[in-house]
Formats: C-alpha cells, structure tokens, sequence
C-alpha cells in the first residue's frame, strides 16, 4: 500500500460508493467552519461547560482563532502531512487544536490524556509526531516539542498572516485514531479528509441538525464519537456543541434545563447510571430529544429502564473508527410502535438502516445474508479508512475482496418499508472456545443484564484444564437488591444452555470498561484464576459463587 498521510493513490474497491465517486462535494472539515463563519457569523458554535466560567466560541470568533493557530503552526515550520499530536480532556481548547492542525495541513494524532506517559511517548513515536499540543500547564515529556493549548490561543493571537494552507486531496489524512485494542493490539486508524467529511455531513443529515440545534457532548474528544459526532457533524449543520468533562449526575439535567439541550450522545453504562437515578431529574424542563447511544452493545434492559423513568427515547448507532464514526443508526422519525418494537420488545435493540454513503452488509457462507441469517457485518464506501499506519498486513486482511470485515456478528431484519434494520449479535472475537463448541461471550452479558436486580454485569473466558476455557462472570448489584450467585447461575440455567452458562460469580463495585464502554475482559478474567483444575458439570456443586 503507498503512502497513506500524503499525496497518496490508495483507492480501492472497498471505497466505492454507488453513483457517486470518492472525492465529490466536500473534502476538508475546515471548509465548513469558513463557510459556516461567513453564512452565521454570530450564531454559537462551541460552548465550554468545562471551565470555571463556561466559555462561548461564535462561527466567525471560532474561525478566526483557527486561522491565527493554523497560521502560527505553519510559521513553525510544520508542513503538509507532518503529525501533530492533541492530548486532553475535553474544553474548547482541544477543538481549536483539532481544527487548526487540520487548517495547517497536518495531521492529528488523537491521544489519550488518562493513558501512562510510556504509552504516549510509543504512540507518539510510532505515529512520527513532531508537536504536541496539550492541555496542561506542565508539558508532557512523552515529546522533546510541546505548547498547551492555551499557549498556542495567547502566541497565534500577534499573528498578522493567517493565510490557509493549500487545500488537501480529498485522500490526504486528516486524522489518526487508536483502535481500544479490546480484541487485540490497538491500531492506529487513518482517517482521510473526505472520509470526515462524508461522515460529518451524513451524521448531519440523519439528525437534522441546523442552527439552533443543540448537542451535549460528554464523551471524550479523543474518540470518534466524542470528536466526529457532537463536533463535526454539528459544525456540518450549523448547529451548537456543549462541551462537558464526563457525565455528572447531580449536574447533568439542571445543565440539559438551563441550555435548552436537544441531542446528546452517551454509552450504555451512563444510561443506566441515569435511569437508576431518576430523582435527580427533579422538576427541571428540558426538551432533549433523545440520546444517542453507540461504542458498546446496548440492552433492551437499559433501552426500557430509560424509557419507563426518563420518558427518554434512544437512537442506538454503530460504528467504528475504521469507518469514521458512524455507519448506521436508528431513525428519530420512528413512530413509538416501532421504536417499541426495534428497541424495547426484541431479543436485542436495532442499530437501525445504514447512512447514505455505507453500504453494509451481512456475509454468511461466502455470500450475502437473508433476512435473519447470522453473518459477518461489512462495510465499502466513502468513510472506510485509508488503512492502519505502519500495518500493511493488517489493512489487507481487513479489505479484503473489497469490503471492510468488522469482526462484529449480525444480522437483519425488514422495517415496515422493507429497509433493512441491522442487529448485532456478537462479536467474532467475543468468543469462548468451550469443549471444542464456540460461546458468544455478549449472549451471555445479555443474559446476565435481564437478572432483577443487577445493575451491569459482564462475562469472560478463563483457561480450565477440562474444557480449554470456562466462563465466569462479574456483577453489580443494584441498590437494595438481595442477590447471590446461586440465584444469577440459575437465571442464565434457565435462558442459555449449560455450556454458555458462568459457573463462578464475583460480585463488584463496577464492571471493568473503557472510555468509550466496551468491556475489557481480560480485566475480568484474573478472577477466576485457581479454578483452572475445576471440573464444572451439568449439575454444579453446591459452591456456585466465588466470595
């Protein structure tokens, strides 16, 4: 594969897109902040909720400071594809950042504040970057090059000449992304400039977002989801992003009230946290539409708690950065028959139809799915990555025969207008290996999540001299609840077949998972270390649980 930062020649069949070439229409993110600058000039932008005293950007104040700080990168000396590495938590500062770096040419490198300082010093080795732009007053030593964000805004400010950059190719990178590693090694994703653009613009369109429009924006800048949907696709639509630093319960809806907050995107596990919360609602008035919810399996469980307490619809979406951001996503126009039926009644919730510019699909046997046949989710179009840095191998394998292999299983169904709503049912790597029989790790976290009385739960694979890996599983309890393991290990009895069911229980303050919600099961899996010599049968001992 040539080059993927710059001046490449990468397009292949798992870019295609019908009708319409890759490349047409927009090519860079920044464009739209000009366009929206000189359309809106007054309208708000960016609110930073994150500071002492929030902090409002308009269009033409946000683009104004982008040029200076994109100008002062390249009076630095920084060229077209050099990497610049964006590293904090979430403020108006780390979006200027993201912006200019773009505006410069360059291109960023999203890292993550709360990782070791040996992780970011091999991310930023491994990725070439030459500047690291921060959001402490203490510069990180993992760059001998650093400037804080607020460095950057006092110093770009004497600017004179903000002339732009040339523009890039539609191929050129803009962004680069660290994979969660959950199923492996991360990867450093890249991103191309019309991959976030089609993306944003997409993103967009399905949530009508204009001038006016409000989104919270809760997750972490230095995801996908964080940056490219309650970031870029509003920017896309003229619409106004909060910007909060993770969710605070006894803050969140006061802040929803007082902002007048219509969209917000959140995981799973803080849908709950809400919905196991509804007091702190109180009497406030709000007029959010729904919640966004994507990054980690989403249960019918949280989808009805949330509904019955919050009267709180959730459009639940599917992605990865792989395929920037977003590839399909729940209609909000649904009437509440079918947003029962897709979300609250079925085995599992919808992700709903693909955005326009994706063609998902369903592989099964080597060729497509029928309607509820389980397959391999793929993925070709205009937001496919350029490939994974420095990892040829890696790209080709995921490309191959001209679709993207996300390693998630699903399935589809028809809507009442015969579009087809995707399911997933798994992961390929979610997988215990028991007795030579393959068990869907995420069945079994559904099974557990339907118990009364448990608040999230989660399962993993441990080794056991028997059957070459047995299951455990790790449990909250809700408030008050009075459960022990024999009652857990005789639910899952009766909903999933021996083989599939935990045979050890520990119960726990939290479930281990990322920033983003994902279960991080290896985290899990020390706690069954010792029971490797155990022999579990079809009628387990009286110990069932691990104290």
């Amino acid at each position: 594969m040539s080059d993927l930062l710059l001046g490449q020649d990468w397009l292949r069949p798992v870019h295609d897109a019908p009708g319409r070439p890759f490349g047409t229409g927009l090519s860079t993110i920044v464009g739209m902040l000009a366009k929206q600058a000189a359309l809106h000039p007054d309208a708000p932008f960016l609110t930073d909720l994150t500071a002492s005293a929030s902090q409002m950007y308009t269009y033409s104040r946000a683009y104004v400071e982008v040029q200076q700080c994109a100008a002062l990168l390249s009076a630095w000396g920084l060229q077209p594809g050099d990497r610049v590495g964006i590293l904090g938590p979430n403020s108006a500062g780390f979006v200027v950042a993201v912006l200019a770096t773009l505006e410069a040419g360059c291109v960023g490198v999203l890292l993550n504040h709360r990782d070791p300082e040996a992780r970011l010093a091999n991310r930023a080795l491994f990725t070439g970057v030459r500047l690291l732009l921060h959001d402490s007053s203490e510069p990180p030593t993992a760059v001998e090059r650093a400037c804080s964000f607020a460095e950057l805004r006092a110093l770009a400010s004497t600017q004179q000449d903000t002339a732009a950059a040339a523009p890039p190719k539609a191929t050129d990178a803009a962004l680069i992304f660290f994979t969660s590693g959950t199923t492996g090694a991360p990867k450093a994703v890249v991103q191309s400039h019309y991959n976030v653009a089609q993306n944003a613009m997409s993103v967009a369109q399905h949530h009508a977002i204009a001038p006016g429009q409000r989104l919270a924006c809760v997750l972490p800048l230095h995801h996908v989801n964080g940056l490219e949907f309650t970031v870029f696709s509003v920017l896309m639509g003229g619409g106004h992003t909060f910007l909060f630093r993770g969710l605070d319960g006894l803050k969140f809806w006061p802040i929803v009230s007082e902002h007048d907050i219509h969209i917000v995107s959140l995981v799973p596990n803080l849908l709950r946290l809400l919905a196991d919360r509804p007091g702190l609602r109180g009497n406030f008035q709000h007029r959010l539409r729904y919640a966004v919810s994507a990054a980690a399996p989403l249960s019918t469980q949280i989808a009805e708690s949330v509904w019955n307490r919050l009267a709180l619809r959730i459009l639940q979406g599917y992605g990865l950065s792989e395929v920037t951001n977003f590839s399909c996503i729940m209609p909000p126009e649904i009437g509440d028959t079918e947003y029962e039926k897709w979300m609250l009644r079925g085995r599992r919730t919808s992700i709903g139809p693909a955005l326009p510019g994706q063609d998902v699909q369903i592989l099964a046997g080597g060729g497509l799915a029928g309607q509820g046949e389980e397959g391999e989710v793929v993925i070709r179009g205009h937001c496919v990555m350029s490939g994974y840095l420095h990892n040829e191998k890696a790209s080709e394998e995921a490309f191959e025969g001209g679709w993207f292999y996300t390693g998630d299983l699903g399935y589809w169904l028809p809507d009442s207008a015969g579009r087809p709503f995707l399911q997933i049912s798994g992961r390929i790597r979610d997988i215990a290996k028991r007795s030579g029989a393959m068990v869907n790790l995420l069945e079994v976290d559904e099974a557990l999540a339907a118990i009364p009385g448990v608040a999230d739960a989660a399962c993993a694979a441990f080794p056991n001299q028997w059957v070459d890996e047995e299951i455990g599983a790790v449990v909250v309890r809700q408030a008050g609840a009075v459960l022990d393991a024999e009652q857990v290990i005789d639910h899952c009895r009766r909903v999933l077949p021996f083989l599939e069911v935990p045979k050890a229980i520990v119960f726990v303050d939290e479930v281990p998972r990322n920033a983003t919600g994902k279960v991080r099961r290896s985290e899990i899996t020390p706690n069954f270390y010792g029971l490797e010599d155990r022999l579990f049968t079809e009628r387990p001992p009286e110990e069932l649980g691990i104290k």
